[in-house]
C-alpha cells in the first residue's frame, strides 16, 4: 500500500505542487497505518472485518477462514512478562504474514488479543493450511516453554457466505480445538448459524436446565468378553423435538459459555437414575473445568451421599492432561468421591503418561489409553512396547488399564495381550449383538 501511495506522490509532485504532495503522502500514510496492528503489522480487527466483507460480496469461488488463538495471554503476559509474551504475538503475525506474500488476495488480521484470522481465497485448503499452520507453531514457539498452548479453528467457505456465519462457525471449530487442549487443529463446514454463539449458548442453557439430556450405552468388555461398564457419554437435546446430539457438538460450547457444571451434574444424575434400574455400572466424564465450580462439587458429593449404594457403581474419570496441568484439583477430587465407592480414573490417557510423576499419588483406580495409541497397537511394535509399559507400571500401583476406541480383532488381541484389563469401541460393542 505504502508503494501505491508513493507512486502516487511522485505524480503529484511531478504537476508542481511539492507542498501538497507530502501532505498527500502523510495523510496516506498515517490512513495506511491505522488499518495495522502495531504491535504484528497484521491487519487490525476492523481493517479485517471490513476487507474480509467487501472480499466476500465478490464473486469469487469461496475459500477458508482460520482462527490462531494464543492461549491464556493475561497467564502467559504474568509468565512470561509482557515483552515474552509480546515476542509470541509477534512471531505469530510473522508466521501468518507470510501467506500473503504468496497468495494473492489472502487476509491476515488480529482480531483482538492472541486471536489472529487468517483468509485464504481458494476453497478446499482449511483442512491442510490448518495442519501445516500448526505444526509450525508447534516448533516456533516451543523455545518459550509448554505454558505457551495455540489453537486452531478452520472453515470452508463457498460463494454467497456471510461473514457473521463464518466467524460463527470458525469460532464453534476453535471451542472444540480449545476442548481438547495443546495445538488442535478442528476443521468445519460452514453453515447457517442464526445468531452464532448467543444463540447456542441460548439453546444449550435451556436444554440443560429441562433436563433433555439422554445417556448413551456403550460397553466396555475384558478379555474373557465380559461386561466391566458401560460408557455413558451424555447426549443433549438442543432443540424440544430434535434429536439427542452428542457431546462432540455441544461440549466445545459448553466449555466456552461455562455450563460444564451443569451438563456434568444432569450426566451424573442420569448415569446414577440408569444404575437404579437395571444395576449395571456406568463410566461419566467430567470435564476439567467443571472442578473450578465449587458449588458443581458440593453437589456432586450431596448427589452422592443420597445415592450410596448406587455411587458403588459408578465410574468417574477426567481426562489425563487435567492431572497433568490441574493435579491438586483432581488429586482433591478423587480423595473426595472415592471413600464413596466411587471408582476414579482418567481417560485420553497414556499420551502424557510420562509428565504425571507422581502418578501414586492421584488415587486411580483405572486408566483409559487413549484411542490413537490403541488403535494401531497391531501393527506397531512402538505402540505395543508403549502400551505394554504403561501397563505394567500402572499395574505395580494397583491401577486398572483400560483401551478406548478399539476398532478390530487383532487390535483388541494385542492389547489384552500386552496387559489391557478392558477394551472399549466398536470392537467391543460388536462382541455385545
Amino acid at each position: 500500500m505504502l508503494l501505491a501511495v508513493a507512486v502516487g506522490v511522485a505524480w503529484v509532485a511531478g504537476d508542481g505542487d511539492v507542498l501538497r504532495a507530502s501532505a498527500a503522502f502523510v495523510a496516506a500514510a498515517r490512513h495506511a497505518a491505522a488499518d495495522l496492528d502495531g504491535l504484528t503489522g497484521a491487519l487490525t480487527r476492523a481493517a479485517f472485518v471490513g476487507r474480509f466483507t467487501a472480499w466476500l460480496a465478490g464473486d469469487g469461488p469461496g475459500g477458508s477462514l482460520l482462527i490462531v488463538r494464543l492461549a491464556d495471554l493475561a497467564g502467559l503476559n504474568h509468565a512470561l512478562g509482557r515483552d515474552g509474551a509480546d515476542r509470541a504475538l509477534r512471531l505469530i503475525g510473522e508466521l501468518l504474514l507470510a501467506y500473503p506474500e504468496r497468495v494473492r488476495d489472502c487476509l491476515v488480521g488480529r482480531l483482538n488479543g492472541g486471536d489472529f484470522a487468517l483468509c485464504l481465497p481458494t476453497p478446499g485448503l482449511a483442512a491442510e493450511t490448518a495442519a501445516t499452520l500448526a505444526d509450525t507453531l508447534r516448533q516456533a514457539l516451543a523455545p518459550f516453554g509448554a505454558g505457551v498452548q495455540v489453537h486452531v479453528g478452520a472453515v470452508e467457505f463457498g460463494r454467497g457466505a456471510h461473514a457473521s456465519a463464518l466467524f460463527a462457525s470458525v469460532d464453534l471449530a476453535l471451542a472444540h480445538a480449545e476442548a481438547e487442549g495443546d495445538i488442535v487443529v478442528d476443521a468445519a463446514t460452514a453453515s447457517p448459524a442464526p445468531g452464532g454463539e448467543g444463540a447456542w449458548r441460548r439453546q444449550l442453557a435451556a436444554a440443560l436446565d429441562d433436563r433433555r439430556g439422554m445417556l448413551d450405552a456403550s460397553p466396555v468388555l475384558d478379555a474373557r468378553r465380559r461386561l466391566v461398564h458401560l460408557d455413558a457419554p451424555l447426549r443433549l437435546q438442543w432443540q424440544p423435538q430434535g434429536g439427542h446430539d452428542a457431546a462432540s457438538r455441544w461440549l466445545p460450547l459448553a466449555t466456552r459459555c461455562r455450563l460444564t457444571p451443569q451438563a456434568d451434574r444432569l450426566a451424573l444424575a442420569l448415569a446414577l437414575d440408569a444404575i437404579a434400574r437395571d444395576g449395571v455400572p456406568r463410566a461419566v466424564r467430567v470435564a476439567p473445568a467443571s472442578l473450578a465450580d465449587g458449588d458443581f462439587v458440593a453437589g456432586v458429593l450431596q448427589m452422592l451421599h443420597e445415592r450410596s449404594q448406587r455411587a458403588r457403581h459408578l465410574w468417574l474419570e477426567l481426562p489425563e492432561r487435567a492431572a497433568v496441568e490441574l493435579f491438586d484439583t483432581v488429586q482433591r477430587f478423587a480423595s473426595l468421591v472415592r471413600p464413596l465407592g466411587v471408582r476414579f480414573g482418567l481417560g485420553h490417557g497414556g499420551v502424557r503418561l510420562h509428565r504425571l510423576e507422581r502418578v501414586e499419588e492421584l488415587g486411580l483406580d483405572y486408566l483409559r489409553l487413549d484411542a490413537a495409541l490403541c488403535a494401531r497397537a497391531a501393527n506397531s511394535a512402538a505402540a505395543r512396547d508403549a502400551v505394554r509399559a504403561a501397563a505394567l507400571l500402572l499395574h505395580t500401583l494397583s491401577v486398572q488399564v483400560l483401551a478406548e476406541g478399539v476398532v478390530d480383532d487383532a487390535d483388541a488381541a494385542v492389547l489384552f495381550e500386552a496387559g489391557v484389563d478392558a477394551v472399549g469401541g466398536p470392537w467391543a460393542g460388536r462382541q455385545q449383538r
